[in-house]
């Protein structure tokens, strides 16, 4: 026989029921329920954004009142996409920091003493002992020799011309009849090999070559026979305007 003292309380159970599913507890977690947010157009947010600076619950089943949580600030992180202006500037500000390799001179030979004074620099810096009409004793010597002048002249030259000359004077040459003459500044991209023909070039009788004609000259004529155009066909318009009058008449 077992005895238990007086003093020892009771163990009392702990138990749980079911959630009681009743109309009254229905009401009651719609009640507490958030009211769900019906989607609307970006472009309705938008213009509520911009004409009132915030966003109603109006639409969202509130009762109108402001979205304090949905409050759009006009700050640049709330914008989506770059500003071309700025991404230009930053791009700008990075090409202008790399150092280009710079080694042709920005100012152009424009005289023969200045072309001779070139050169004479460019030979005493790549052989002393070569002299102008004297063929390179290396290739090592008419490249520093070609590299010196164009990046001095400011002024490429065609890599046929480079392989084909043989002395400095045949680069002297070349630059008082192509550069110094003024038929480089004739040069168009838009015309086949830039090619200029003068009659001069010609000893032929049957050839004649037509020089060309500036641009301002072409438009000037352009603009003379526009002209023209125009005024025959107002003469032509008054000479039927007569005709149907003096129908009319009849």
């Amino acid at each position: 026989m077992s005895i238990v003292s007086r003093n020892v309380r009771g163990i009392r159970a702990l138990h749980t029921s079911g959630i009681q599913r009743n109309m009254l507890s229905w009401w009651k977690s719609r009640k507490n329920e958030k009211p769900e947010e019906k989607p609307r157009e970006t472009s309705e947010i938008m213009k509520e954004i911009e004409e009132n600076g915030d966003i109603s619950n109006e639409n969202n089943g509130g009762n109108g009142n402001t979205v304090n949580q949905l409050k759009l600030k006009l700050v640049p992180e709330n914008f989506i996409g770059e500003e071309l202006k700025g991404k230009k500037k930053i791009d700008s500000a990075i090409l202008n920091s790399i150092p280009f390799n710079r080694w042709m001179s920005k100012s152009k030979v424009s005289s023969e003493t200045e072309l001779d004074n070139i050169i004479s620099e460019s030979i005493a810096n790549t052989n002393k002992d070569q002299t102008l009409d004297q063929s390179f004793s290396s290739i090592e010597d008419k490249f520093n020799f070609t590299k010196l002048l164009q990046s001095k002249t400011g002024y490429m030259i065609p890599d046929l011309e480079i392989t084909l000359f043989q002395t400095p004077l045949e680069f002297k040459q070349y630059y008082v009849k192509e550069i110094l003459s003024g038929k480089f500044g004739r040069y168009k991209d838009s015309e086949p090999n830039a090619i200029h023909l003068t009659t001069e070039s010609y000893h032929s009788p049957n050839i004649n070559v037509i020089p060309d004609v500036p641009g301002s000259v072409q438009k000037k004529q352009t603009n003379k026979i526009i002209h023209e155009v125009h005024m025959l066909d107002a003469e032509q318009n008054k000479q039927s305007l007569k005709q149907l009058e003096s129908s009319d008449v009849r």
